[in-house]
């Protein structure tokens, strides 16, 4: 389904098992559930998801809609919404537009800093 341009290293299965590990992080047994689908399009591990394009999103959709059968509404989205983590991860964002400088202005209502002289002929 992808071809990621980097050799592997390492057995099938210890990379097999990566994946695994990290589904489980999604919610404990998702491993056993639904790591044959990432098997079967050749993702092995975690970094591999950075190889999915839009189709490779869509089969694996699918697939983990037909493995999850009357599960499908619930660990269906909780797979792909974890996918797109990693993968909005590696996609750098624009650093945040800076905010305008807050100008202090007086509150209404409150009184003046003018020292205020007293009424009625006490001024010397």
């Amino acid at each position: 389904f992808f071809s990621p341009s980097s050799p592997r290293i390492g057995s099938h299965h210890s990379r097999t098992m990566i994946m695994v590990a990290w589904l489980d992080t999604v919610k404990p047994g998702f491993g056993d559930a639904y790591g044959s689908v990432f098997a079967e399009m050749g993702c092995d591990e975690k970094s591999d998801l950075q190889f999915f394009d839009a189709d490779a999103l869509r089969k694996c959709k699918e697939m983990l809609t037909a493995a999850a059968g009357k599960k499908m509404y619930v660990d269906t989205p909780k797979i792909m919404n974890a996918i797109k983590a990693v993968l909005e991860k590696k996609t750098p964002k624009a650093p945040p537009k800076p905010k305008p400088a807050a100008q202090k202005r007086p509150r209404p209502n409150q009184p003046d800093e003018t020292p205020v002289r007293g009424r009625g002929g006490g001024g010397r």
